[in-house]
């Protein structure tokens, strides 16, 4: 092997490990990640030094590994590359002041969701919906609200690489009609079946990427006040004005 596919190898085992921590899993030994990524100990090792080496991992107390506070300088700059984030975290928090829900803005990544921002609400019902956490996308509001705002050919590709059954297939289709419709998705929580996620879609050509805006609610108390209310803030939002706008999505 060359040594730049060695090198690529080692870049791509690196990644691995990193990716390796979520909100659930905050620190990790190294035989969990060997055995988890099938790497070798010797090999996991040596990359996690690597990596603490330049910030990206620290050592904790019990001699397991975390994230590093390099990892976190480079990833909070994913919130620059597209101003509609920063404007959209403020239109969530006066969302979040007037509802007392829990909102969140995710992202689509590849075949998953990502939380991006989440505000707790202030109601008695306390949601908690973690920066960073991972969401399927089909069959949950958010997925569903970003593939309606797709183009047809944006969200034909993406469907295709998810190859679903053809009566998968055309069940997703017929739900994305219906939000299309409406204008709006809704399901219940992946946190509890007594939570209803009410989310829209962002129009991509406002932005840089795939977003969803999205209220978390007690099923029981989203009256049609506030499904009203929800709606056209969320709708507001996503306006140029609302969500803002200062990059567009790059032609391709």
């Amino acid at each position: 092997m060359s040594d730049s596919r060695e090198s690529a190898k080692s870049v791509e085992k690196a990644l691995a490990i990193l990716t390796s921590f979520s909100s659930l899993e905050r620190s990790l030994g190294i035989t969990e990640l060997s055995k988890r990524l099938g790497f070798s100990k010797a090999a996991t090792h040596r990359l996690v030094v690597a990596l603490e080496s330049r910030g990206f991992l620290v050592q904790t107390e019990d001699s397991r590994y975390a994230i590093g506070p390099t990892a976190f300088r480079v990833g909070s700059l994913y919130k620059k590359v597209d101003a509609f984030i920063g404007r959209a975290d403020s239109a969530l928090r006066k969302l979040r002041d007037r509802t007392g829900c829990t909102v969140q803005l995710c992202v689509l990544d590849k075949n998953e969701l990502m939380v991006i921002s989440s505000y707790e609400g202030s109601s008695y019902v306390r949601v908690v919906s973690t920066t960073g956490t991972k969401l399927p996308v089909i069959g949950t509001a958010s997925g569903m609200s970003i593939l309606a705002s797709m183009n047809d050919a944006a969200s034909d590709a993406w469907i295709a690489s998810a190859a679903l059954k053809k009566e998968a297939r055309e069940m997703l289709d017929r739900q994305l009609a219906e939000v299309r419709e409406k204008g709006y998705a809704s399901s219940n929580s992946v946190l509890s079946d007594q939570l209803l996620v009410f989310s829209i879609g962002v129009p991509p050509e406002l932005t840089v990427e795939h977003y969803a805006l999205a209220v978390i609610v007690l099923e029981n108390m989203l009256t049609p006040q506030l499904r009203s209310l929800m709606h056209c803030e969320l709708m507001r939002m996503r306006e140029p004005g609302g969500g803002g706008r200062d990059r567009r999505r790059p032609e391709r």
